[in-house]
């Protein structure tokens, strides 16, 4: 008996004779003889399982596989991921448009999830997409001295499964940026029960827009 190392690429595999569903797998084979191979699998996203099989290298070819899922019985999770885009390199009094996108990579929907968006530090805020609430939290730099620091909030109702959503958001630099400031845009996902606790109400000046 022989092992011989086998990289399987994209196939359709019928998960109990009701649904046909596409995984990458990786396995190996064991070679009983010329004309039949065992193969044992693992699957990736979607199916997240097991296979075992029969090749037969016959007159007639043909295969065989059983799946095993290894998430039968458990109920299917969201899997939120904030990705975000904009310029390798930025310089002081440049405005930037940056995209955020975020990511529903799970099996199931998510439901009211909050997007935060902290602009960079000694940055002014311009315009972004979708309905949003402006926020402006001080940043204190000793006892007397402080700035301010844009905080924006997207809330959805449901970011549906294996779904992309897209925002962006325009910010400008202020001239005379000190050494070793952040000029990182952080952001992050949370329920919106949190986001509520800790920006109860939107900016008064500004409120939501939709571009």
């Amino acid at each position: 008996m022989k092992n011989e190392t086998l990289h399987f690429a994209q196939g359709d595999f019928t998960c109990f004779g009701k649904s046909s569903q596409s995984a990458l797998s990786w396995g190996f084979a064991d070679v009983i003889s010329a004309e039949e191979t065992t193969l044992k699998l693992m699957l990736d996203n979607p199916m997240f399982g097991t296979a075992s099989g029969l090749l037969k290298n016959s007159a007639t070819k043909s295969m065989w596989l059983v799946v095993t899922k290894l998430d039968m019985g458990e109920s299917p999770q969201a899997d939120i991921v904030v990705e975000l885009f904009g310029p390798d390199r930025i310089s002081p009094g440049q405005t930037i448009t940056y995209t955020i996108e975020v990511k529903n990579n799970g099996l199931a929907s998510a439901n009211d999830i909050s997007l935060i968006a902290k602009t960079p530090e000694r940055s002014q805020f311009i315009c972004a997409s979708g309905n949003y609430i402006y926020n402006e939290l001080a940043h204190w730099v000793t006892n007397s001295e402080y700035y301010n620091v844009s905080v924006l909030r997207w809330d959805f109702t449901e970011l549906p499964a294996k779904t992309t959503t897209k925002i962006t958001m325009t910010v400008k630099l202020n001239w005379g940026i000190s050494w070793g400031a952040n000029m990182q845009v952080e952001t992050f996902a949370m329920p919106k029960s949190n986001a509520d606790e800790i920006f109860p109400l939107p900016y008064p000046d500004y409120g939501t827009d939709d571009d």
